[in-house]
């Protein structure tokens, strides 16, 4: 029984590494959003002749930040964010996953994982302890419908110092997502799109084009602190979208009820 809880986890940890921001990156290896880093160059920053220090962006009349200001601003917030909340859909294959998936720089996660034709998967993670809870198909696809059947829809439980349970423990990691999308080395120009309000909160829409002529959609908040709330990039001809909130929200993690919970230890070897 382990065995096959092995095969279904290691599953699970490759879709945790390969899939929590796959449109983010380029075939290449360079971040969609981002340049690849240079040893000896300094990063050329709008305004500057890539010679000695760039020149700051100049604010826009009546004192506003200036389209680029916001978008620094936002990407100093976002790499600096000590928990956020990401939601959306990414490419899983020839088919799409959603996930709603709240994560701190603790390793503390709630997620929860949709994947078309591949079922649904949660996963809640507090210091070491670990609780998930696939659907029937999810174990199925995962490779261990044994295991889905002896669960029968309740959570199974582990901690960080078993290996197969730990295995997937990087997609709670904040410091992962934010690494992956290193917004802040990003260079090019920026240009105001559009204003809005967004649940009751101002909002600018800007569109930064890159260097190498990529380009990025972002929302950001208008007031300071000025939180990165979308970004946005085609990619393979998908309109693909992702939606942040809740910086700096604890996550709350609450553990299923002991009736709820199956331990991996109390499986069968």
């Amino acid at each position: 029984m382990r065995a096959h809880l092995r095969t279904a986890l290691t599953a699970i940890a490759v879709s945790g590494a390969l899939l929590i921001l796959p449109a983010c990156s380029s075939g290449d290896g360079l971040n969609h959003f981002g340049q690849a880093p240079q040893a000896d160059d300094k990063a050329k920053e709008p305004g500057s002749d890539g010679e000695g220090e760039s020149e700051e962006p100049a604010a826009e009349p009546g004192g506003e930040p200036s389209a680029w200001e916001l978008y620094e601003a936002g990407a100093d917030e976002f790499a600096n964010a000590q928990s956020m909340r990401l939601v959306g859909t990414v490419p899983n294959g020839a088919s799409l996953m959603d996930m709603d998936i709240h994560l701190d720089l603790d390793g503390d996660c709630v997620a929860d994982m949709t994947m078309a034709d591949e079922g649904s998967v949660e996963i809640r993670k507090s210091g070491d302890d670990i609780w998930m809870k696939g659907d029937q198909l999810f174990w199925e696809t995962a490779g261990s419908a044994e295991v889905g059947r002896l669960l029968g829809g309740m959570y199974l439980y582990g901690t960080t110092d078993n290996p197969d349970m730990s295995s997937f423990a990087g997609l709670c990691e904040l410091s992962e997502l934010i690494g992956g999308i290193p917004l802040d080395n990003l260079t090019g120009t920026a240009v105001e799109t559009g204003r809005d309000d967004q649940n009751g909160v101002a909002v600018v829409d800007i569109e930064v084009t890159e260097d190498n002529g990529d380009v990025g959609r972002f929302r950001i908040v208008a007031e300071q602190p000025h939180h990165i709330l979308r970004v946005g990039v085609v990619e393979d001809g998908e309109d693909l979208v992702l939606d942040f909130d809740d910086y700096n929200v604890p996550v709350d993690v609450t553990p299923p009820d002991d009736a709820d919970v199956l331990d991996y230890e109390e499986l069968s070897p």
